[in-house]
């Protein structure tokens, strides 16, 4: 609007179930609440910004309904940005047995200023029992209505995403939506609270005419391979009482790159049903407070087809076997230090398959080539970031074998690594399945983060070399290793491939206590290179 103003709407739940507002003009000082309005379930917002109106996607009376609260300043203090008028829209109410508990409805405003809302239909039975519920729907308003009438909801969720939670929402063009959602292909069990293993995936919805009666819907599945697997839990912190699995965190959102207006989702992905290892070297397993899946933080970001914009999308492929990066852009400090880290700034991640046979045998190798900037100083680096060593990590997921149970089945995060120490002298390994630990939260406690251990904490020693090269050329650490060493004898998958440089507190071959992990005594990415499905086929 005409006031440069940021707009918080927050639940006031100690004071009663309402919603308040404040504002601020640099986004860190606030006034105090402007403004409150009841409400039984509380979304995101979206702002005019022609007229400086903020919408807020609402149940109103219950949570059995869906609804918008639209709210202005004072037109007479055209100077004053609080927020005093609120009028509370109903939009619809849901079918029976069902509510917007799956987290809360949704909101998009696109370029014509026509208003969205969706939301999933959370229900007390599974779709399987009543076909009406765990569904995604959606209802628009325009402008020219004052956003006071919405047109009938319609459902856009449909198979295989047969049962659908936590949904997201942006607008683009005019009549341009794109709606987000978890789904599963089970019909039969509560999604929240039974687990049966089930495998969760991000589908989206990208309507075009969203704004008439007569959308056109086109569901995709995004994600390429499950991002998770078993409940959602969405019992808040009841969790730990139904034994539900929260690690997704309640984390989930779709964008739009305002360049061009490429679909951009971020996610996390638990599909490695990893677990923390303890001293014994046993895997703690599925329990009140602790469930199996660490969460991946994951962005896929569309790269063809049309955009929300209405334009041609060209981006990165998907697929391939390299990947370069710029040059310069590893600092310790990235906000505020100047000092690059050349040893820790890589220049590009590939890989290749070589076979050869010993003893009639066909042995298959996937060759890494890691390219770093330059590794000559390697103790100035450790002096730089305060660290005992240096990591590099090539990593990817893979799916189990064929074969593997159903309840057993996953995508474990796999990886080669090099790691370099005050002597200067590189130690190759590799593992078929990170680690990751566990730090707790109001719903218990869940792995939060992962580490590469080398042996003989985790791991395999690797084949592996560090080369120096004179002028402006890279240096190289290169990794070999079998296809059979991650499970597979004929084809490697590696989804996600990427690389990382890390500034490490200690060495990976021990293993840091959650003490030091809570104080955020953990390695430190430097520099990074992400991201590219490979494929090394038969």
């Amino acid at each position: 609007g005409q006031l440069p103003v940021n707009y918080l709407l927050y639940a006031e739940a100690l004071a009663g179930s309402g919603e308040a507002m404040t504002y601020s003009y640099d986004g860190v000082t606030y006034s105090g609440t402007t403004a409150s309005y009841p409400m039984n379930n509380d979304g995101p917002v979206e702002i005019d910004q022609k007229t400086g109106t903020v919408f807020e996607a609402i149940s109103v009376d219950s949570l059995g309904d869906v609804g918008v609260a639209i709210s202005t300043r004072d037109p007479s203090k055209p100077d004053d940005p609080a927020l005093v008028n609120t009028k509370i829209v109903k939009i619809a109410t849901l079918p029976p047995g069902t509510n917007t508990r799956a987290l809360f409805p949704v909101i998009g405003f696109d370029k014509n200023r026509t208003l969205y809302i969706a939301w999933v239909t959370r229900g007390t039975k599974t779709v399987s029992e009543d076909p009406k519920a765990w569904q995604i729907y959606y209802s628009y308003a325009k402008a020219s209505s004052g956003w006071k009438d919405f047109s009938k909801p319609r459902k856009i969720s449909t198979p295989p995403s047969n049962q659908a939670v936590m949904p997201w929402a942006v607008a683009g063009a005019k009549g341009r939506l794109a709606v987000v959602w978890y789904g599963t292909n089970d019909k039969t069990h509560a999604p929240s609270t039974e687990n049966a293993h089930q495998p969760w995936h991000v589908y989206m919805a990208n309507i075009t005419k969203a704004d008439t009666n007569s959308p056109h819907v086109t569901q995709t599945r995004v994600t390429r391979h499950p991002m998770h697997y078993g409940t959602v839990c969405l019992e808040g912190t009841g969790c730990i009482a139904v034994q539900g699995n929260r690690n997704l965190a309640d984390f989930f959102q779709v964008s739009v790159d305002p360049r061009n207006g490429a679909l951009v989702i971020v996610y996390d992905d638990t599909s490695n049903d990893a677990t923390q290892t303890i001293a014994n070297g046993q895997k703690v397993g599925d329990s009140a407070a602790d469930h199996k899946g660490a969460p991946l933080v994951t962005m896929v970001r569309q790269n063809g087809g049309i955009g929300l914009f209405g334009q041609r999308i060209n981006g990165y492929r998907r697929v391939g076997l390299a990947m370069k990066d710029q040059t310069g852009d590893a600092r310790w400090d990235p906000l505020y230090g100047a000092d690059k880290v050349p040893a820790l700034d890589l220049r590009g991640v590939s890989v290749k398959k070589i076979i050869k046979r010993k003893k009639g045998k066909i042995i298959r190798k996937a060759v890494f080539t890691l390219k770093v900037n330059d590794l000559s100083d390697i103790q100035g680096a450790l002096t730089q970031t305060g660290s005992q060593a240096l990591d590099y990590i090539v990593r990817w997921s893979n799916k189990t074998p064929k074969g593997t149970a159903k309840e057993e089945v996953r995508f474990p995060i796999q990886y080669v690594a090099a790691e370099v120490d005050p002597t200067g002298t590189p130690g190759f390994y590799a593992n078929n399945d990170a680690f990751t630990y566990e730090l707790c939260s109001v719903s218990g406690c869940f792995p939060h983060g992962f580490y590469y251990p080398r042996p003989p904490l985790g791991g395999f020693d690797a084949k592996g070399a560090m080369k120096l090269t004179e002028g402006p050329k890279p240096d190289k650490l290169t990794f070999t290793v079998p296809f059979r060493k991650f499970g597979s004898k004929l084809n490697l998958r590696m989804d996600s491939l990427s690389a990382f440089a890390l500034a490490a507190p200690r060495s990976a071959n021990q293993i840091p206590s959650n003490e030091e992990l809570e104080a955020d005594r953990a390695p430190v990415e430097v520099d990074g290179i992400c991201c590219r499905d490979a494929r090394l086929k038969k």
